[in-house]
């Protein structure tokens, strides 16, 4: 079976998903949560850890994305990754891996737009997705306190997300 490996570093934890599937539309096979404190190593032995467990378990390990949040962090893994010949993984920012999914929940509930607002720390983005090729049309960066406002001003635009 195909599986795909879904890391989110995050400035307080790191989370991993093991999910079925090659294009990650099954079920979720695994999960772990780590605090972030633990460091770009304890990352790295995760997925080393589970790529051993995945082939032992019979399954096929095809691709593995890393959502960050820290481009120093992110940096640091991209290091470390390639220092242990792991060259597959794909690091995106968590806003756009974000989108990626807003991209897909469009495509599954038949919206052209769909918007979405990213929370992280006392920052909130909105940004909204077209769903035919990803393309985030609209972002807008304010503080958390600020959503409704932003949701609301979503229906003065030309094309408004459904």
């Amino acid at each position: 079976m195909e599986i795909v490996l879904g890391v989110s570093m995050t400035p307080t934890a790191v989370r991993m998903a093991l999910v079925e599937g090659a294009a990650a539309d099954g079920i979720t096979v695994d999960h772990d949560t780590f605090d972030a404190d633990a460091g770009v190593d304890q990352i790295i032995a995760a997925i080393l850890g589970t790529r051993e467990s995945a082939a032992e378990g019979g399954h096929r390990l095809v691709s593995t994305g890393v959502a960050w949040t820290d481009h120093a962090a992110a940096a640091r893994l991209r290091g470390k990754l390639r220092a242990h010949g792991i060259t597959d993984a794909v690091l995106v920012s968590e806003l756009h891996a974000a989108s990626a999914l807003a991209q897909a929940i469009g495509q599954t509930v038949g919206c052209d737009r769909t918007a979405l607002v990213f929370l992280e720390g006392e920052t909130a983005t909105l940004a909204v997705v077209q769903t035919a090729d990803g393309a985030v049309v609209k972002v807008q960066s304010r503080e958390t306190g600020a959503v409704p406002e932003m949701i609301a001003a979503l229906e003065s635009l030309d094309s408004p997300p459904q």
